[in-house]
């Protein structure tokens, strides 16, 4: 029996879309070298920097036996897996401590003193550039705080204890910020797919579809199949890049390569959004890149953003911006990649994931015949 027409025109389009890109080597590039030469700058600037690492603290001590206390309990601080946080070593002096945070040989230098009225003065010193201070200035705020707030007599109104949900969980910077690299370079897929459908209305090829039967539906469904051939490609290199570059996955590789393969459904599906609202490729390269980016931040990719929370759905808790698809598509990287979860953890957030993309492709279909072409 043979196919549909409608299918026949689809599969249609999407080789002339695949052959077009084969055809020119800039837009492959655009497609798999870009993405990756961010995942191996991201690597080569974090990888080396383990998550749970001994951060070596220098300790000037002027504060004599005042001091003795506080040392004694940083000295004692542990991770779970029992690796000690801080390696403490005296400096002898000011000068050639400041030396060697320079030359980043230690994560930070702790001066103790003592004040006037016999209280301890601490100061801590680091390059806020350097990772491994802002690491080890957050570990040692935490032990700090309940130490001074003893000796002054008081309690802490509340006091948060960090408990893991997980046994496993990232071993570097890379690794825990690998997931929002990787939906970064996914999400490029956005200015891409506008700029094949703008570079189609500036050189006039669908004035020329105009004059066949191809609807809008098959056109940009085409185009789309296309799209998702090559980002399949485009996940799996990604992910096996990561991995070569350093990144401890934690869960199942295949399970992650399907859920970066939705999300390139989203951001293609963004991308043929962006195209309603362009009259040539410029225009939708510039304005897609702009909504991939939007897509990034909001989507806490790189950092979490503080978003009121809707409704509960289900088991999840819908914030303003989880109408993105990223937001769902970051967790479940994170749950997945990073703790190690199953699918059953993370299905529901790529059904709405699933659910949001294809509410954007269809009103991609419906607005891209109203503002672009007019179909029989």
């Amino acid at each position: 029996m043979k196919p549909p027409v409608s299918l026949i025109k689809i599969l249609m389009v999407a080789r002339k879309t695949l052959v077009e890109m084969v055809r020119e080597p800039q837009l492959l590039a655009f497609d798999f070298l870009l993405p990756l030469s961010f995942v191996i700058i991201f690597a080569f600037g974090y990888s080396t920097n383990p998550r749970l690492a001994t951060y070596r603290i220098l300790v000037y001590d002027q504060g004599g036996a005042s001091s003795a206390p506080l040392l004694d309990q940083l000295a004692q601080k542990a991770y779970d897996d029992g690796r000690p946080m801080f390696k403490l070593e005296q400096a002898a002096d000011l000068a050639t401590a400041e030396d060697i945070l320079k030359n980043h040989q230690a994560a930070a230098l702790l001066i103790l003193d003592t004040t006037d009225q016999g209280q301890p003065s601490i100061a801590l010193r680091g390059d806020a550039a350097y990772m491994a201070f802002n690491n080890a200035s957050n570990l040692l705020n935490n032990a700090l705080q309940p130490y001074l707030a003893s000796l002054a007599g008081a309690s802490l109104p509340i006091w948060f204890i960090e408990t893991p949900l997980a046994v496993r969980g990232p071993l570097s910077d890379f690794d825990a910020f690998a997931p929002g690299m990787i939906v970064f370079a996914i999400l490029l897929l956005t200015p891409h797919t506008a700029m094949i459908l703008g570079r189609e209305l500036r050189m006039g090829t669908l004035r020329r579809l105009q004059l066949s039967a191809l609807s809008t539906a098959e056109y940009l469904t085409g185009v789309t199949l296309a799209q998702m051939g090559v980002a399949l490609f485009q996940v799996i290199l990604i992910f096996l890049c990561a991995v070569l570059a350093g990144f401890h996955n934690q869960g199942s590789l295949l399970l992650a390569i399907l859920i970066g393969w939705l999300l390139s459904f989203s951001a293609i599906a963004l991308g043929l959004l962006v195209a309603c609202f362009s009259s040539n490729d410029s225009d939708a390269l510039n304005t897609g890149s702009t909504v991939a980016m939007l897509q990034v931040f909001l989507s806490g990719a790189f950092f979490a953003m503080p978003s009121p929370e809707l409704f509960i759905l289900g088991h999840t808790s819908f914030r303003l911006f989880d109408l993105i698809p990223a937001s769902h598509i970051m967790i479940a990287f994170q749950q997945v990649l990073s703790s190690g979860a199953g699918l059953e953890r993370v299905a529901e957030r790529l059904l709405f994931a699933a659910a949001l993309s294809l509410i954007i492709f269809i009103v991609s279909l419906l607005l891209f015949q109203r503002t672009q072409r007019r179909f029989r």
